[in-house]
């Protein structure tokens, strides 16, 4: 699949609601380790994603 992948980082070693809102239409987003397999779906409305975030844990997320 064509799309866009976001990866990110926290990085203040504390667990949060984070969200991140992208300037591009967003049909379907879905989690996927650091080899791109898809590990789960992810909420997102209007090109915002809302995900929880651990203390210094990546997320990766391929945006189609």
């Amino acid at each position: 699949d064509q799309g866009l992948e976001l990866r990110v980082l926290e990085n203040e070693g504390r667990a949060v609601e984070a969200s991140v809102e992208v300037g591009l239409p967003v049909r379907k987003a879905v989690e996927t380790d650091l080899l791109g397999r898809r590990t789960g779906e992810v909420s997102h409305q209007k090109g915002r994603l809302a995900f929880r975030m651990e203390p210094w844990k990546f997320r990766t997320f391929q945006l189609t």
